[in-house]
């Protein structure tokens, strides 16, 4: 990084108490309090860390810093703080009193500080290695911290995909708050979607770039729980958030396209992501559930211990690919290409004034379109009309891509819906929703199992020794798939009825 350096580095030693109630309100209010010394004097800061902070402009943080007279909060001076939000500032009057705080933990630094000098721009990488110090306990942590102090933010950026070059380095959304009560007891768990929050009379563009944001904060939230942990469950929303990503492209798909190069890693990475979540599921759900079935007459020992082999084989590849650097550069394009709206590069100057437009006329027609995807392919299924392709086969192919196709446009209308809750009726999205998951549970149920079916088709070739568990466990899929396509018919009926489709013009208020 001397290369973009401005100065010699600037090496500190830094030690923060960190402050909250005994019931940790400030925490629970998204907020955390601490108290360093800094140049001789001592600085309280205060720190939001909610969701919207993130979703206003990708790892933005609200910060207030003040000084005091001793390394304690002084929360009436920080509460009187010219800029800080009525909200904030409501929840330190409640907890003025000195009794009420009490020192959490510790976190000691040696710091290394580079400024950077980036087109004009002026970038800070503090280099920290330090440790978590908690009722006699440590943690150590080592982490670079990019902040922008001057010009424009693609600099940050830039700095960002120069470190990522060389270093296998994660964006990481894990703070030093979070690292001291994770010391404490506080369970990490995998972190699932946060709906989105929109400034009144948002534009398209606003809109457009909180849900994109969103969904990339989702994502990579869970990045370092699916590296380090065995919880399959980070997986699981790792997926989802780039779905919902995806998802959100498609949503926009007629003002912005996101960059052929990036959307083709984008795939790559979803392909990886989908085999090992398809591992899994085959693994701990349909072979767990036949095995443990009363009617299973003989274990399926051999078949699981494949099973458990091909599991980890395609998360050990999907972890090698968010370990790599190509990841790391990826999601700080992706990242960039929101926070810096990169489109803004590629479209009409009509395209530019619709981005202007108000998002509820955009939500209102966009949720309706999406609705009208699921009634026409529900009529498809409902007719019998089979998705056909040259090498399908007289009972299989069509009739199973055209329950496949339902589903993802089922899925496609949930996540819009999801999107816009904001601006949205909320009991009738709440309403629609219900019937929508219903019918994406029976369809999940069935795709499980042709997901099952190949795959365990694969097995058999690849091992002639399992041929025999494989006949006796595809026999019980079809008696599964059966009757989870008899589960389909009522929920996808309701779906394609007129009085659905009236509760969908309703569900996002229109501004005509």
């Amino acid at each position: 990084m001397r290369e973009l350096a401005r100065g010699e580095p600037l090496e500190q030693q830094l030690t923060a108490h960190y402050f909250d109630s005994a019931g940790r309100k400030l925490r629970r209010k998204g907020l955390t309090l601490r108290v360093r010394q800094e140049g001789g004097q001592a600085l309280q800061t205060l720190k939001h860390t909610a969701p919207e902070a993130a979703q206003s402009g990708a790892m933005a943080r609200g910060e207030w810093q003040t000084e005091v007279d001793k390394m304690w909060p002084d929360l009436r001076k920080l509460a009187n703080e010219e800029n800080l939000p009525r909200k904030q500032r409501k929840v330190l009057l409640q907890l003025r009193g000195a009794d009420n705080l009490a020192e959490q933990f510790q976190v000691e630094v040696a710091r290394k500080t580079l400024m950077l000098e980036i087109d004009g721009s002026s970038v800070e990488m503090a280099l920290d290695d330090g440790k978590v110090v908690a009722t006699g306990e440590s943690s150590r942590f080592c982490e670079v911290e990019l902040e922008l102090k001057a010009g424009k933010k693609s600099a940050l950026y830039a700095a960002a995909r120069h470190l990522a070059q060389h270093v296998p380095a994660q964006i990481s959304f894990v703070s030093k708050a979070d690292r001291g009560f994770a010391l404490l007891g506080e369970t990490a768990a995998p972190v699932k979607a946060a709906p989105v929050a929109f400034p009144r009379d948002a534009s398209v563009e606003q809109g457009m770039r909180r849900i994109f944001a969103a969904c990339l904060v989702h994502a990579q939230a869970n990045v370092a729980g699916f590296l380090h942990s065995d919880d399959v469950e980070y997986l699981h929303q790792l997926r989802v958030g780039m779905r919902r990503f995806k998802s959100a492209l498609k949503l926009f798909r007629d003002l912005v396209a996101l960059p052929p190069a990036l959307r083709e890693q984008l795939e790559e990475l979803s392909s990886l992501l989908g085999a090992a979540r398809d591992a899994d599921v085959l693994l701990l759900s349909t072979l767990a559930d036949l095995n443990g079935a009363e009617k299973q007459t003989q274990p399926l020992h051999a078949l699981l211990e494949h099973a458990a082999r091909h599991a980890a084989e395609r998360r050990a590849a999907a972890r090698e690919a968010l370990h790599s650097t190509r990841h790391a550069q990826l999601m700080i394009a992706l990242f960039e290409w929101v926070d810096c709206k990169r489109w803004r590069r590629d479209v009409s100057k009509q395209e530019r004034q619709r981005l202007r437009s108000p998002l509820a006329g955009y939500a209102h027609h966009a949720v309706i379109a999406a609705h009208a995807l699921v009634a026409r392919r529900a009529g498809k299924v409902r007719d019998g009309q089979r998705e056909e392709k040259p090498n399908d086969k007289p009972d299989d192919g069509g009739a199973a891509r055209s329950l496949h196709r339902l589903r993802i446009a089922g899925k496609q209308s949930r996540y819009a819906v999801d999107f816009f809750t904001d601006i949205e009726r909320p009991h009738r999205a709440e309403k629609y929703i219900r019937q929508l998951t219903r019918t994406q549970d029976a369809l999940g149920a069935v795709n499980d199992v042709n997901v099952a079916r190949h795959t365990l088709a694969d097995f058999a070739r690849a091992d002639a020794a399992l041929g025999e568990q494989v006949d006796a466990v595809v026999d019980q899929l079809d008696a599964i798939e059966r009757k989870a396509k008899g589960a389909t018919d009522a929920p996808w009926r309701k779906l394609g009825k007129p009085s659905t489709s009236m509760l969908v013009k309703r569900l996002v208020r229109d501004p005509n």
